[in-house]
């Protein structure tokens, strides 16, 4: 070869190591773990590489060339030629932490461990960790509910002692357990007691007051029932002394009507008998004001002729306006029903009430009274009434708030009045109605002909027991008209006296009589069994109120006629109980079984008493 030419070779130096020393080190795994070993690696060209010396774990890996794009650690340790800790695939595993430093000749030292042994205490851990909770975590949980039982226990108590408290039981207290350290349990307990103490003392309190208050209240009860009783006793005896010489004045005057009289005679006794009806009007109106204050007043609901009503209800106060020289006109529509159902009685009063209250106060002109009726369907009307005065003078808004002012309300209808000073007012009411298919039955009267042979179709023997010599009088009188005669005593003693000396087959009995009252005379003649027939007893009272009928049958009467009493009622009651006894009396002659029971029994209201309020009614 030309020594001139530049890649001529000039030689060669061998150059022998002894790698015993660091075959040494290679081999020593001390801290190196189960996985970790130590490996010279050198770079053969730019992709490959070879392990200089073998490795103690993997030996198998001496002197063969392997590719640096597999050992990415090794690549860096080889391009940059510095130090550093990788981790990647490695020599001993395909996941390993690999450490290299750079050596002479070219040569890196690469230290390797397996990434599963540097996990394996982190792992460790995790299980020791995950022990203890599976351990630990159910005895803190035991620990805990043990502990809080100890707390809870005592809320709970005393929540059951407050629900005992709340119930009504208020002794109930919660023990006190002392301890050398007070806790916050112990002043709950505490704080509850001392609360429980006060309110059983307020409550103890309370029931005083309530008790003291109660005291009261039945004192004030008592003293309202006697107030109320004194009042039942005073409207009883205002309307018994009323009733009394209305039951004369009304009855006679109707016995003397039927004389033959002269014209004049005629008005006079028309007369007597208005003022005397008007009267009447007057002691119903008490009598419906005490119904009104406990509400026990019920309306009636009959046919009855509107058109009439409204005549006879005028017809009492023509004679008061004439005498005033007034003018008392009335105008009724053409479209008015001439038959409605209503309460004729509470009609006619407030008719009276509000016309006689505008001829009352109207010193000179004219008192008109228009009646109009307005359709609301299915039969039913609102009936508009307007009593028009003209110089009305004082006191007309007053004169409505009296005892038929809630008439009008309970017919579903009102009441009012507007007045001009110096012009004139208008008293005005509605009701609602219903029109009547049917006509009103008119009363019977006396003259009628069923009346005529009365005494010849029933014969009784009669006993009157009052005291009072006006209504033996007009009792005798209208007996006597009917075709009748009677025995007359003049207390209670008598009539049981006379029952037991003679048969008789009806008694008038008076309520109120000396020695002897009405009730107590028939409790004696029903409870004496020498009476083998008991009459029919129908009691004459002054006292119209509902208690007092009640009264009569409570005692054993039959019914009661409630006075001032007309000659038609009574015609009537003989008619309805005349027929009953002479029944009872063809009963006992056919030796029937029902006979005694027949007359004992007490005859319903309904039975008897629509009949003779027909007459009470249209008398008002």
């Amino acid at each position: 070869m030309d020594s001139n030419s530049p890649l001529s070779q000039l030689g060669s130096i061998y150059m022998v190591l002894n790698t015993s020393e660091l075959g040494q080190i290679l081999n020593d795994t001390a801290g190196l773990g189960d996985t970790g070993q130590l490996a010279v690696v050198t770079a053969t060209n730019q992709s490959f590489f070879h392990v200089v010396l073998p490795p103690v774990r993997t030996p198998y890996l001496f002197g063969q060339q392997l590719p640096l794009s597999g050992y990415y650690a090794i690549q860096k340790a080889i391009a940059t030629g510095g130090s550093g800790v990788m981790v990647g695939c490695g020599l001993i595993a395909a996941e390993a932490m690999t450490a290299y430093q750079p050596l002479p000749f070219n040569w890196v030292m690469v230290a390797e461990i397996s990434e599963d042994e540097i996990s394996a205490p982190v792992a460790r851990l995790k299980l020791y960790i995950l022990a203890a909770i599976l351990v630990v975590g159910p005895a803190t949980l035991v620990v805990s509910l043990l502990a809080s039982q100890v707390i809870v226990r005592p809320i709970r108590r005393l929540r059951s002692l407050a629900l005992l408290f709340s119930g009504g039981n208020f002794e109930t207290r919660s023990p006190i357990r002392h301890r050398t350290f007070p806790d916050e349990l112990i002043e709950l307990n505490m704080a509850f007691n001392i609360m429980a103490e006060k309110l059983s003392s307020q409550n103890d309190s309370l029931i005083n007051k309530v008790k003291e208050r109660t005291r009261e209240l039945e004192a004030a009860k008592l003293e309202a029932e006697a107030a109320n009783a004194a009042k039942s006793s005073f409207l009883a005896t205002i309307t018994h002394e009323l009733r009394t010489p209305l039951n004369g004045i009304c009855g006679l005057s109707a016995l003397l009507a039927e004389t033959p009289l002269n014209p004049d005679q005629q008005d006079l006794i028309g007369s007597i008998r208005d003022c005397s009806e008007g009267l009447t009007i007057i002691v119903n109106d008490v009598l419906d004001f005490s119904k009104i204050e406990a509400g026990k007043l019920q309306l009636e609901k009959r046919p009855f002729d509107l058109h009439q009503c409204i005549e006879n209800s005028l017809y009492l106060l023509h004679l008061k306006a004439s005498e005033k020289g007034l003018l008392l006109s009335h105008n009724v529509s053409t479209d008015t029903p001439t038959y409605v159902e209503g309460d004729v009685v509470r009609l006619k009063q407030i008719l009276i009430n509000l016309v006689g209250n505008s001829v009352k106060f109207t010193s000179e002109g004219q008192v008109v009274v228009t009646v109009n009726s307005t359709p609301k369907g299915s039969g039913t009307y609102e009936l508009f009434f307007e009593s028009l005065v003209s110089k009305f003078q004082s006191g007309g808004q007053q004169h409505h708030k009296e005892v038929w002012r809630n008439w009008p309300g309970m017919m579903n209808g009102r009441i009012w009045v507007t007045s001009e000073p110096g012009k004139g007012s208008r008293f005005c009411f509605t009701i609602i109605a219903n029109e009547s298919r049917q006509a009103a039955m008119k009363p019977a009267t006396v003259n009628d002909p069923m009346y005529n042979d009365l005494a010849h179709r029933y014969p009784l023997n009669i006993l009157l027991a009052e005291d009072n010599a006006v209504n033996i009088k007009l009792a005798v009188r209208m007996l006597g008209r009917l075709g009748y005669t009677c025995t007359v005593v003049d207390n209670g003693e008598e009539a049981v006296k006379a029952m037991k000396a003679e048969k008789y087959d009806l008694i008038l009995m008076d309520m109120q009589m000396p020695i002897c009252n009405g009730p107590e005379a028939t409790q004696r003649i029903r409870a004496d069994r020498s009476i083998a027939i008991q009459p029919v007893i129908l009691a004459l009272t002054a006292n119209a109120m509902a208690t007092d009928r009640q009264k009569c049958l409570d005692a054993g009467m039959n019914d009661h006629l409630s006075k001032p009493i007309k000659i038609e009622t009574l015609a009537e009651a003989l008619e309805l109980w005349g027929a009953r006894i002479s029944a009872a009396t063809m009963a006992r002659r056919a030796n029937s079984r029902m006979s005694g029971e027949f007359l004992r029994r007490p005859v319903s209201t309904t039975a008897i008493t629509p009949s003779l309020t027909n007459h009470k009614s249209d008398s008002t």
